[in-house]
């Protein structure tokens, strides 16, 4: 009986001894998890750190096109402006004015007056500073070819066509 009691003592003490051996194995193993752990949450705070740093460059680029696009807004707001004021510059040249009778006098421009002997712009009444020239803007007849007659201010430089009223 002794042989049979320590013969299950032998293998108790084997299946012992192979039990502490897997302990130690899987400690080791355990071990070398919580390191691939540490490493693989030092990767995940540094991708973290990278995505926070790209959101930032990525939320500056969004603020530098609309920066773009509200200068170039304005570039464009400014360039309508010079346009206007090119226009005013042109129009202020062409000094329009509304007179008495209702007609639009004005300078490089061919408006219609009432009178041969009086310039609707300035009022010039001066027959010497008068002058008749073609108005090649209004074809009377095709052939012979015929066009109407414009008068031009000495003084100021106006336009005006004389308006026959019937």
């Amino acid at each position: 009986m002794v042989d049979k009691k320590s013969q299950t003592l032998k293998e108790y003490e084997k299946k012992i001894e192979e039990l502490k051996i897997e302990n130690a194995n899987l400690k080791n193993q355990l071990s070398q998890k919580d390191h691939d752990k540490e490493i693989l949450e030092k990767k995940i705070s540094d991708l973290e750190s990278k995505i926070k740093t790209l959101k930032e460059i990525d939320d500056l680029e969004q603020e530098k096109m609309q920066i773009k696009e509200s200068s170039s807004k304005k570039i464009a707001e400014i360039r309508n402006k010079k346009v206007k004021k090119e226009k005013k510059k042109e129009d202020s040249e062409v000094t329009e004015e509304l007179k008495q009778d209702g007609r639009i006098a004005a300078k490089n421009k061919i408006v219609e007056g009432t009178s041969r002997r009086k310039c609707p712009v300035c009022g010039n009444s001066n027959t010497n500073l008068i002058r008749e020239a073609m108005d090649k803007t209004t074809i009377l007849l095709d052939y012979p070819k015929m066009y109407s007659k414009k008068l031009i201010c000495g003084e100021c430089g106006g336009n005006w066509r004389v308006v026959s009223e019937k």
